[in-house]
C-alpha cells in the first residue's frame, strides 16, 4: 500500500506501510491525549480543536483498530474513537451536558440558541451511530485476521493438500468417495 504526503501543497513523497501505520498511531495518540486534558466527560467541544481533520482521525482509528491484535486493546480504541462524535462543527463554547448545580432560577434560552443545541446534539448522536458501525467493520477484520486459526494444508504424515482440500476424499480415480 502506498499514500502520498502532501508536502508544500505538492505529493511528493510516497509513504510506506509502516509509515501509514506510525501516522495513525501517531494521531490516535495525539486525539486521546487532547480528551485526556480537556476532560470531555459527555460534553460537545468545537471540532476546531481536533489535533486534524475528523476524517483523518476516524481514518486513523479505523486503520489502528484493523490492525491491532490485542482484542481489550482492539475495545479501548473502539470506545475511543466513538468519542469523535462529541467534536462538531460551529459548536462555539464547549456545550457542558452534566447537570448545573447551584442555579436558583431556571436558566432561560431563546429558541434560535435551542435549535442550534438540539441540531448539534442530533449530529452528534449521529455520528456516534455512524461509528459504532464503522468501527465495529474494523474490528471485524482484525477478528478474523487474528482470532481465526486456519489450517494448516498438511496432512499428519507431511504430505501437501492443495488449496486446503483433502485429499483423503478422493479414490485415486479422483473421484469422491
Amino acid at each position: 500500500m502506498q499514500a502520498y504526503r502532501d508536502v508544500g501543497g505538492t505529493r511528493d513523497k510516497v509513504l510506506s506501510d509502516a509509515e501509514v501505520l506510525e501516522a495513525a498511531a501517531s494521531l490516535v495518540d495525539d486525539f486521546l491525549g487532547l480528551v485526556r486534558d480537556l476532560g470531555i466527560g459527555q460534553d460537545i467541544e468545537d471540532e476546531c480543536v481536533l489535533p486534524a481533520s475528523r476524517l483523518s482521525l476516524e481514518n486513523a482509528f479505523r486503520l489502528e483498530i484493523a490492525t491491532t491484535m490485542s482484542p481489550d486493546r482492539r475495545s479501548r480504541l473502539v470506545a475511543s474513537g466513538k468519542l469523535l462524535a462529541q467534536f462538531q462543527p460551529n459548536v462555539g463554547n464547549r456545550i457542558n451536558l452534566s447537570p448545573a448545580s447551584g442555579m436558583g432560577q431556571k436558566a432561560r434560552m431563546n429558541s434560535a440558541h435551542a435549535n442550534k443545541i438540539e441540531a448539534i446534539l442530533d449530529r452528534a448522536d449521529t455520528d456516534r451511530v455512524r461509528m459504532s458501525a464503522l468501527f465495529a467493520n474494523s474490528e471485524s477484520i482484525a477478528k478474523r485476521r487474528f482470532e481465526s486459526r486456519a489450517r494448516p494444508p498438511f496432512h499428519a504424515d507431511g504430505t501437501y493438500a492443495w488449496y486446503g482440500h483433502r485429499t483423503d476424499q478422493f479414490t485415486e480415480c479422483g473421484q469422491p468417495t
